[in-house]
């Protein structure tokens, strides 16, 4: 990968297992700054993580049948966009970008995977691709046709909502949390005391909470009442709110541990 700012490095693969084209790096104007970044990716994977510096590095890896994608990656003041390549015959782009620690990271895909590490904030929408997020500064919103999402070490409020897939996170230490999902299990382990409010279709819901005073309101179709376990005192003069409910699937809440 390039050091300068800005360099993208191509490695190229046709879909008729051709050899890997020559690398071809291409430099930013000087002083070229990034605080956003802007995904459309569609069925493309991008990794996004956190570097040194103000400048950014994108390396893409091609897999295409038919003429070689041109360059997909531009500067829109200090906004990168990272582009896909749906509109050509069996083309995909796997992108890794290096870019400042603490910037903005909002956009779209398809059914591609998107990754982030070091942002500042996330705001993302998928169709089917997975979602995996970690060591954000801010607020985290991710909204997800089937994909599964994984949160890690997040010092904001977080919004998850996915159509079938399951969503685990760790580390949440935001002042707030609202996790549905149509179907799949929700995994949640949190590290500060906040509101919280965790419904699914279907799955089970399992609640780790960081140690204080919680209000309770919790609701499950089940004919077993072993379905629900909740671990955690109702302090009805508490600020912050645990509000749970499934239409099928046993719901734990407990405290963690320090």
């Amino acid at each position: 990968m390039a050091d300068e700012p800005g360099g993208e490095t191509d490695r190229a693969h046709s879909a008729a297992s051709a050899p890997v084209a020559p690398a071809s790096a291409v430099t930013p104007p000087a002083g070229a700054e990034v605080t956003v970044v802007e995904l459309t990716t569609g069925s493309s994977r991008a990794v996004l993580r956190s570097g040194a510096g103000t400048g950014y590095t994108v390396e893409r890896t091609v897999i295409y049948d038919g003429p070689e994608p041109p360059q997909s990656h531009r500067l829109e003041g200090t906004r990168l966009v990272l582009d896909g390549c749906d509109e050509l015959p069996e083309c995909y782009f796997e992108y890794v970008v290096t870019v400042p620690a603490g910037v903005g990271v909002l956009g779209r895909s398809g059914s591609g995977s998107i990754v982030v590490a070091g942002a500042g904030h996330v705001d993302v929408d998928t169709g089917s691709g997975a979602v995996e997020v970690s060591d954000i500064a801010g607020p985290v919103r991710v909204d997800s046709g089937s994909g599964a999402v994984r949160i890690t070490d997040v010092q904001g409020d977080i919004t998850v909502d996915t159509g079938s897939g399951g969503v685990t996170g760790s580390a949440l230490g935001g002042t707030a949390a609202v996790v549905e999902t149509g179907s799949g299990p929700i995994d949640l382990t949190f590290s500060t005391v906040q509101t919280i409010v965790a419904r699914s279709g279907s799955g089970p819901i399992s609640l780790a909470v960081a140690p204080g005073a919680y209000r309770l309101a919790t609701s499950a179709v089940s004919d077993d009442a072993e379905d629900v376990e909740i671990d955690v005192p109702d302090d009805p003069t508490a600020s912050a709110v645990i509000a749970v409910g499934t239409d099928g699937g046993p719901i734990r809440v407990t405290t963690a541990a320090r």
